[in-house]
């Protein structure tokens, strides 16, 4: 259907809204009239679209500079002998895209080498015991929900790619959901007319007729419903200020191509302006080949074997700019965060909003690392660029080396010019019989030196500063060369390991502050969007898959991710090795003896070792010791109780401060009202507990003072049993007591 009947066709308007009708987005993410009508006015959107095109200039150097790094990487097309001259060899050794993907994999193996990738903990002691259930839950979002129920896996592998070869990783977090309109086809029960039938007393009896037809009906069907992680290209990427961090800077734009499709389910859902998606769908498509910076994609398209981005067969696309600033909005003098949405060809404004609706945290939804970085620049140094003027020489020596080679192995020679030859220059073919006067003295084939070892030198100090510049060598690589030295030992090997892995430190370090956001970007996305109940799959203490339920109100508390990947523990030997040593220091009987470690320290080190063993499910084979418990002080638990999560009132808890500090929250209105009147019964209800526990503890200490006392007078009266005897025998009144004088002598 052309733009045209979109945009004109009142039918088709009218049948668009009635199937997505009760389909709006929540009033958080529609457009923001005050401020969409503000930005029009004070004219920020048209700020931007200039702001666009000026920073494309700007930064059209750096992406001339990528396209040449890039080719280093994308050149797998055949070679050809197009070198110096006629017949000599121009080959591109593909060392770079052996550096580059041996990173990859290295840093791919450092996130993903433990099962699950991080570890959840708790900010506040009251969460501890919700660890378990959010750490399985983040598993299953990161593993299967996100990106459209594919998991994220694939997009932290482009990730990793991006920021590796063009020293700039740029990861976006957002909600997506998506609509699919179809017809389907239903039984419905038709009622048709009545049968009649004889009764017992012969009159008619009316009998209603059903009948199952069946009717196609129009269905919206929500596909989708969840957070979406995708890497930004550079070329589309825009950043002002802010010395490469996106939240420091002043303005950073996302390009990207929409649908028609697209900006009608924007629309539909309240997100896009109307009258604004009609005037640019109006305007024509924009393809993607014309766009300002994009030679990179192109260029891509082109080694991948595509001759042409856009194509007859794509649907239509439109530019659209997302763009992250900072303005007074209010006339306050005081800069608001807010994000608009504008097609970049025409300037229209699509969407306004605050950045606060959608990211609570305040933060924007990128995620950027840098391989290399610059000072004071937006964008960091790749590997590529640090390999391109060694992968130059590299070929150089190497193609060199090859056409000495050729030409010593093809007979060169001179002859005498009044020989029996006519004077003209021979080709030497194999298998052919020259007639000659006198071979000995008629021609001549000159020695030539031997002069490849030169190259073979040059290429060997070439990879020796490419060892050093990237800490990728054979033994990273796996590879056992003839040399022996330190790698003729265990300890030797672990040695040159750990010398080669700190040169990958200072990387892994900048990855795991960008990993670490995602995760976090990730998590606020769900507690802030997700359904009030959520159901999800994961494998169960016996090993078979079970369901487990959380609530976003409820168990979504703040939380860190604690990443311990590095590039010492990304290797599996050293997890190994590592495991087996904490093991054994927990397990050292002197260690249990003294005190230093318990049952939940071994446990923790069992569970660690079956970790690195790599079974991804411990629980088949330990379990938490009894006495594995967290104590939780009144606050805490007060909060706990708030939320819907009342912990089990155990006998060694804090009664008193418990009920105390229930106590003063009941009888402050000012905190009373703020609570739901299942909270305050919940309270009431804990409260109680508390009291019970007290009272039975109370019962407890008095049969136990009772039965002491009881003890001490038996142990008393045994005491006195023999000196009683003593004093009879003496002739002392039976009832004197040692110490005592008799009654005559008083």
């Amino acid at each position: 259907m052309s733009s045209s009947i979109l945009n004109k066709d009142q039918k088709v308007l009218e049948k668009r809204k009635k199937t997505m009708e009760g389909k709006k987005a929540s009033l958080r993410d529609q457009v923001v009239k005050k401020l969409y009508d503000k930005v029009i006015e004070d004219g920020i959107h048209r700020h931007v679209r200039e702001a666009f095109n000026l920073e494309t200039t700007r930064i059209a150097d750096l992406l001339d500079r990528q396209k040449k790094y890039l080719a280093d990487l994308d050149e797998h097309l055949p070679a050809d002998a197009g070198g110096a001259f006629a017949g000599t060899s121009n080959l591109h050794l593909p060392m770079p895209f052996i550096v580059s993907k041996t990173y990859q994999a290295r840093f791919m193996q450092a996130i993903w080498s433990v099962d699950p990738p991080f570890n959840v903990r708790a900010r506040r002691e009251d969460g501890v015991d919700r660890e378990p259930i959010l750490e399985d839950f983040m598993r299953y979002v990161v593993y299967q929900w996100a990106n459209h129920n594919r998991g994220i896996e694939e997009e932290i592998e482009g990730w990793l790619k991006q920021w590796i070869d063009t020293g700039t990783g740029i990861m976006k977090v957002r909600w997506a959901t998506e609509y699919c309109r179809y017809t389907d086809v239903e039984d419905t029960i038709v009622q048709g007319p009545p049968r009649v039938v004889p009764g017992p007393d012969g009159q008619p009896i009316p009998i209603a007729n059903l009948s199952t037809v069946e009717k196609e009906v129009d269905k919206v069907l929500r596909k989708f419903n969840g957070p979406v992680l995708e890497v930004v290209q550079l070329e589309d990427f825009r950043m002002v200020g802010g010395k490469g961090d996106p939240d420091m800077a002043d303005l950073v734009m996302h390009r990207s191509w929409m649908t028609a499709s697209d900006l009608w389910g924007y629309v539909d859902q309240g997100m896009f302006d109307e009258d604004a998606v009609h005037e640019v769908i109006e305007s024509g498509e924009n393809p993607q080949s014309s766009a300002l910076g994009k030679d990179i994609q192109q260029n891509r398209d082109e080694n991948a074997g595509k001759g042409y981005t856009d194509t007859q067969t794509d649907l239509d696309r439109y530019e659209i700019v997302e763009a992250y600033l900072k303005c007074d909005v209010d006339g306050s003098g005081h800069n608001s965060d807010i994000v608009i949405w504008i097609h970049q060809p025409t300037g229209k404004l699509l969407r306004a909003t605050y950045l606060y609706r959608i990211m609570p945290t305040g933060e924007r939804p990128f995620s950027v690392i840098h391989f290399h970085k610059r000072p004071t620049e937006e964008y960091g140094c790749g590997l590529l660029e640090t390999l391109h003027p060694l992968s130059v020489e590299l070929d150089a020596m190497h193609n060199m080396r090859i056409d000495w080679g050729i030409q010593n192995n093809m007979p060169t020679g001179f002859y005498r010019a009044n020989s029996s030859l006519d004077p003209e220059t021979i080709q030497m073919e194999p298998g052919q019989l020259i007639p000659l006067d006198n071979p000995q003295t008629d021609i001549v084939f000159p020695q030539r030196p031997n002069a490849t070892a030169f190259g073979a030198a040059e290429e060997q100090a070439i990879q020796s500063y490419v060892e050093r510049l990237t800490g990728v060598s054979d033994l990273s690589l796996g590879v056992m060369t003839g040399a022996q030295g330190a790698s003729r030992t265990a300890s030797g090997v672990r040695a040159l390991l750990g010398e080669s892995n700190s040169n990958l430190d200072l990387h892994l370090r900048r990855l795991m502050r960008g990993w670490s956001k995602v995760l976090q970007m990730l998590y606020t996305q769900i507690g802030t969007r997700g359904e009030q109940e959520m159901i999800f799959k994961v494998t169960g203490q016996d090993g078979r898959t079970t369901f487990k339920k959380i609530e976003r109100d409820y168990d979504m508390v703040g939380v860190d991710f604690e990443l311990t990947a590095n590039s010492a523990n990304s290797n599996k030997a050293v997890q190994m090795e590592t495991a087996q040593q904490l093991l054994q220091l927990t397990m050292n009987p002197m260690n249990i003896q003294v005190g230093l470690v318990g049952p939940a320290e071994i446990y923790n080190a069992q569970k660690n070792m079956l970790a690195a063993m790599g079974i991804k499910n411990p629980h088949m084979f330990i379990k938490k010791p009894a006495d594995y418990s967290i104590s939780l002080s009144p606050e805490e638990e007060m909060n706990r109780v708030i939320r819907g999560m009342p912990p089990p009132v155990a006998i060694n808890s804090d009664h008193e401060g418990f009920m105390a500090f229930a106590q003063s929250i009941i009888k402050d209105q000012s905190k009373v009202q703020l609570l739901t009147d299942e909270q305050i019964i919940a309270l009431i209800t804990q409260v109680k507990q508390h009291e019970s526990a007290l009272n039975a503890l109370r019962q407890q200490q008095a049969q136990a003072a009772a039965q002491q006392q009881m003890q001490m007078n038996a142990a008393l009266a045994a005491q006195q049993a023999p000196v009683s005897q003593q004093s009879q025998q003496a002739g002392a009144p039976p009832g004197a007591q040692a110490g005592q004088l008799p009654l005559t002598q008083v």
